[in-house]
């Protein structure tokens, strides 16, 4: 009786790390190489000034970060999306600070402005 009560008792503790580590929402996404990712479309205007931002200012020399193809991870965006507590549209330009969401050119461009100061 006692060997059923431990292995129950065992069995029930792993049963709860096992779901707080693989169902928490609360994890933390990250780029391979940096906290911040940038969400970008080849056919995207506003996209084509936060990239033409960031080659007149050589940012991509001064702020570590990745851009990525929203069209290639499209599933990371919408991952990444959902953890800011954005439900509806998802646009792009949007950048990801590991933290928060930014979206539109003019506040991802003082982001960077903010970020080499």
């Amino acid at each position: 009786m006692k060997k059923v009560i431990i292995s129950t008792t065992l069995l029930f503790a792993f049963l709860i790390v096992f779901f707080i580590i693989f169902f928490n929402d609360n994890t933390k996404i990250v780029a391979e190489d940096s906290d911040i990712i940038l969400f970008s479309s080849e056919y995207c205007g506003h996209c084509a000034l936060v990239k033409e931002y960031i080659d007149a200012n050589e940012i991509e020399n001064k702020i570590k970060f990745e851009i990525k193809d929203a069209n290639e991870e499209i599933a990371l965006l919408f991952e990444i999306a959902r953890s800011c507590g954005i439900t509806g549209d998802v646009g792009v330009p949007l950048l990801f600070d590991g933290e928060k969401c930014i979206s539109g050119d003019r506040d991802i461009i003082n982001f960077f402005n903010d970020k080499v100061k």
